[in-house]
């Protein structure tokens, strides 16, 4: 069977271009196999680097938490520069030296068994203040009077400043307010009263600063309902009770929050 010219040149055509397609095929350089992205990581990043992603996305979680305290803590540090510099102004009021010898009583009878706490005559208040001041002076190996009565003006100011941080933590949690929490603050701190007693005074001042922190345990207990917080609220009351009797009162207060809980259960469970 004789062929064409024209039938000829087609399969010439057909012939050189195959070839050519080979010759450039043999000469592109193979791109290597892509290995599988594991599913369990994020955008193809490693299990190290995820595990950054994750905890670093939690930090600015916890600086929002933190957020509305802010003012709080500021106002806290700028009082506790200004006590650091103008505590070794404050005399010893009259009665502070009485007001210390429970405490070291207490002390004595708790870490040597001495027996003269039940044979001494003291006032009607309690030393659980005082024997933690007792305790802060034989740590630090104090044996000079005017050391002393010092270091209890600085402890006393700064237990001082800690309720008034509590204080801006329940006038916040309550009203969502950061100015009226920081005007809370402001104004206990400044009052000339508490704020000159909050020095030398280590009966009233304490008990006060332990009904302000007690009572904002006490709001974040019963609106977060979790069993440690109800522990901690135990225990703060109870070292309360233990700076004065009178201490007895918050335990109605934390009843009677109980009693309307628990009729508003109640009354939840009825409707239902």
């Amino acid at each position: 069977m004789k062929l064409t010219k024209q039938k000829k040149i087609l399969l010439f055509k057909k012939y050189f271009t195959i070839t050519a397609h080979k010759k450039m095929a043999k000469k592109q350089p193979q791109k290597p196999a892509q290995k599988p992205v594991p599913k369990s990581n994020i955008g193809g990043q490693k299990p190290s680097e995820t595990k950054n992603m994750v905890t670093d996305g939690a930090k600015p979680a916890l600086l929002r938490q933190l957020c509305p305290y802010f003012p709080g803590i500021i106002l806290f540090f700028i009082a506790l520069v200004v006590c650091l510099f103008t505590y070794q102004d404050y005399g010893i009021c009259w009665d502070e030296p009485f007001q210390r010898a429970p405490g070291v009583l207490s002390y004595n009878y708790a870490f040597h068994g001495d027996q003269a706490l039940f044979n001494t005559v003291t006032d009607n208040h309690g030393a659980g203040y005082e024997s933690l001041l007792v305790i802060f002076e034989k740590l630090m190996g104090l044996t000079d009077s005017r050391d002393i009565y010092l270091m209890r003006h600085l402890v006393t100011n700064v237990f001082f400043l800690v309720s008034a941080l509590f204080a801006y933590v329940l006038i916040f949690r309550l009203s969502k307010n950061k100015i009226l929490a920081s005007l809370g603050f402001i104004m206990l701190e400044l009052a000339p009263r508490l704020y000159a007693h909050s020095f030398f005074n280590s009966k009233d001042i304490p008990f006060m600063c332990m009904i302000t922190s007690t009572l904002t345990i006490c709001q974040a207990a019963f609106e977060k309902n979790k069993k440690w917080l109800f522990f901690i609220l135990g225990i703060v009351a109870g070292y309360a009770t233990s700076i004065r009797i009178m201490g007895v009162m918050l335990y109605a207060v934390i009843l009677f929050f109980l009693l309307i809980d628990l009729v508003t259960d109640l009354d939840r469970k009825s409707t239902r």
